[in-house]
């Protein structure tokens, strides 16, 4: 900015053949090249205002982009927060969810173990069951089975001995 003016000061400097004293002695055609240099300078003035406005024109364009690049690197950023915080709520999520399935597996396996236990129990209980039943069912038999038995023996004693006197007492009469 203040190089381009001052280019453009010694360009009007120049243009004017360096003061009014020149011109004077010049005469009424140096009156020409004065205008023509009034015209040159009013050129210069108007390219350089152009130029000026131009690159205040790029400036304000440079500071917009600038901030719109500052904006977007904000959101981002806010971005990759939000993204972290997302990441981190859904591992928190899976991990619970992982530890509340692990607990019912767990309370799972405590369940049928215990249902087996308690199977094992029944079941036992009526093995139990089944064997004193049984064991007494085969004491009942045997006690019949040894009346009954006694009871045989008893008989054919009886005709054992009944046979024997008759033998004897048939064998006393032949002899």
């Amino acid at each position: 900015g203040a190089a381009q003016a001052a280019v453009a000061d010694v360009a009007h400097a120049a243009l004017r053949g360096g003061g009014g004293q020149e011109a004077a002695d010049a005469g009424p055609g140096a009156e020409a090249g004065d205008g023509a240099g009034r015209s040159l300078s009013r050129e210069l003035d108007l390219r350089s205002a152009q130029h000026q406005a131009g690159l205040a024109a790029v400036q304000a364009l440079s500071e917009q982009l600038r901030a719109q690049v500052m904006a977007t690197e904000g959101q981002v950023l806010e971005l990759q927060v939000a993204i972290s915080q997302s990441k981190e709520v859904q591992e928190q999520h899976a991990a619970a969810l992982v530890d509340d399935l692990r607990q019912e597996f767990s309370a799972m396996q405590v369940a049928h173990m215990q249902a087996q236990q308690d199977q094992s129990t029944r079941n036992v209980g009526d093995l139990g069951q089944s064997l004193k039943d049984l064991t007494s069912s085969c004491e009942d038999s045997h006690r019949r089975l040894k009346t009954e038995i006694k009871a045989d023996v008893q008989q054919l004693r009886g005709e054992l001995e009944a046979a024997v006197a008759l033998a004897d007492e048939q064998a006393a009469q032949m002899g």
